[in-house]
């Protein structure tokens, strides 16, 4: 099962513990997402087939959803 990073509020202990959280993440198992959070939109980082891709999250069902519906790609990168 993957770990999941959540980044949430704006403050340095928020950035900072999210950084701890990725030490210990990658120290042990591999993770598909690094999640960032706000009060209203949830942003993902992931890597899919060897694609860098930033997704959004549109309704509150999320990334639970379907894409194009609930979340949204933003940007992707091709990764060499």
């Amino acid at each position: 099962m993957a770990s999941k990073i959540t980044i949430s509020g704006t403050h340095y202990d928020g950035i900072k513990k999210a950084l701890d959280d990725l030490n210990t993440i990658l120290a042990g198992p591999t993770f598909d997402y690094i999640y960032f959070e706000s009060d209203t939109y949830t942003f993902r980082l992931g890597c899919r087939s060897d694609v860098l891709y930033l997704d959004q999250t549109m309704t509150a069902t999320g990334f639970d959803g379907a894409e194009n519906t609930d979340w949204a790609n933003i940007t992707s990168f091709k990764l060499a």
